[in-house]
Parts: structure tokens; sequence; C-alpha cells
């Protein structure tokens, strides 16, 4: 299975294309504006969370790219008429080995960096969460006490002839802050996801340069014939976890977005 991808070309800078609402936006809200802060740090780590996705998109683009060796390799060994016992013997034993040493020296763009950015961010999530979350019910609770206040009030000026002009207050970023709850919740999930996800390919890197650094060191065809049918068998499993680490990643994208932009339209017009 070669390793190739709809989004295999993503560009170098992609932020200002995939983060909603942009930055500048934001800032010109919150100059202006009583909102607490719970919600400039949701949007803040949400814009955490859109780049570390933005740098995993390039890290897989990246694996990608160094992995055209191994599917070059794979191709030598599948123009055998015999793909068992003499797979080694009849390649070109020159182009397979040069194949691989060119694997055997690419960086691995995941490191337990990676892993662990995606880490802290879920523990980031869990904390405003809760942060959220107890705002959300002390607001809530206290704009129920001032309508009643409200209420009673106006009875009771309706009562003796008076009027009341009752203004709307600060509390209207009050959904905001749940719905903000409930996608930061999504997100959570999210990353362990792809947290897990980053950890198997990583690992699966790891495993595929030494085998690589051994057989180019070794230069023995025997080793060079097991590490080739070990990377063809496993190649369609590796495929299949990088396509489903793209998905989950591009699918934290989308949910990161959605959140922000429902919680600034709760924001902006409620």
């Amino acid at each position: 299975m070669e390793l190739t991808s709809p989004h295999s070309r993503a560009p170098d800078c992609i932020s200002d294309s995939l983060i909603e609402p942009q930055p500048g936006t934001l800032t010109s809200i919150f100059e202006n504006s009583d909102l607490p802060e719970s919600l400039a740090s949701y949007f803040q780590i949400g814009l955490d969370a859109g780049r570390a996705c933005e740098s995993l998109i390039r890290d897989l683009n990246q694996l990608r790219i160094n992995h055209r060796c191994i599917n070059k390799l794979l191709k030598l060994t599948r123009r055998s008429p015999d793909s068992c016992r003499r797979r080694a013997s009849i390649i070109n034993h020159h182009k397979a080995c040069r194949n691989l040493a060119a694997f055997s020296v690419c960086r691995n763009p995941f490191t337990v960096a990676t892993g662990g950015m995606f880490l802290e961010m879920h523990d980031a999530h869990v904390l405003l969460l809760g942060r959220l979350t107890s705002l959300h019910r002390k607001t809530k609770r206290r704009t129920i006490l001032i309508r009643r206040f409200r209420h009673g009030v106006a009875a009771v000026l309706t009562i003796g002839g008076g009027a009341l002009a009752v203004a709307r207050g600060g509390g209207t970023w009050v959904e905001g802050l749940d719905i903000a709850a409930k996608g930061v919740y999504i997100l959570i999930n999210d990353f362990e996801t792809v947290s897990r996800l980053v950890e198997w390919v990583e690992e699966e890197v790891d495993r595929r340069k030494f085998a690589a650094e051994m057989c180019v060191r070794r230069k023995m065809e025997e080793m060079l014939k097991g590490v080739v049918g070990e990377l063809g068998t496993n190649n369609g499993r590796y495929g299949e976890e990088l396509e489903e680490l793209e998905k989950q990643t591009y699918l934290c994208l989308f949910d990161i977005n959605r959140s922000r932009r429902l919680v600034l339209h709760e924001i902006m017009f409620h």
C-alpha cells in the first residue's frame, strides 16, 4: 500500500486558513467587553490547540515524503516473480540498500514532545472544562436571582402605576459559557484519540528506522530479505494508522473551529 493522501500537500504555513475565528477578530471583541477570564482562556487554549493540529498535519506530510524511499523499495520487490523465498536475492541489491539508507537518515518528525503536546492539551482542556462549568453554574444562578428580583420590582411598580425599563445586563455571555464547555468536552475525547495514534505512529517509525539502519550497516542479504518482508507485511496497517491520525487531526480542527464560531456568535448576537 503506497502512502498517499488528498491532504499530503499541506502548505508550510496554514494557520491563516484553518483556525477560525482569527486572533485579530477576537482581540477587538475582548478589548471592548466585560467577558470573563475563563472565556478569554477558552479562545486562547483553542488557538494553541489549533496550531498543534496544524503542526501535526505538517509532520504527517513529512512522514509521507520520508516514506517514499520505502515505497520505492517495495515496488522493486514486487517486480520479483517469486516474492517469498528468493525476494532479496533477485531485486537490485544496490538500489534496495540505497533506499533503506535514505530512509534511515530521515528525521522522525514525531517525537516524545509531539505526543506530550497533545497530552498537555488534553489536561489543559480538562482544567478549563471545570472552570467553565463552575462559572456557568454560578452565573446562571445569579442571573435567575436577578431576573426574579426585576420581575418582583416590575410587579410592584406596575401596581403602583409606575413604569420600569429593564435593560439587559452583562449576562449575555452566560449561554456562551455552556456552549464553550460542551465544545471543550468533545475536544478532550478528540485529544485522547490523537495522542494514542501519535504514540503508535512514533513507535512504528522508530522501529522501521532502526531496522533500516541495522540492515544498511551490516549489508547482509538475509537481513535485507527479512526487513523488506516485514516492511511489506506491516505497510498496510501503517498506512491505515496514518490515514486515521490525519482524519482525527482534521476532526479536531473542525471541532475547535465549530465551537469557537458558536461561542462567538452567542456572545455577539444574543
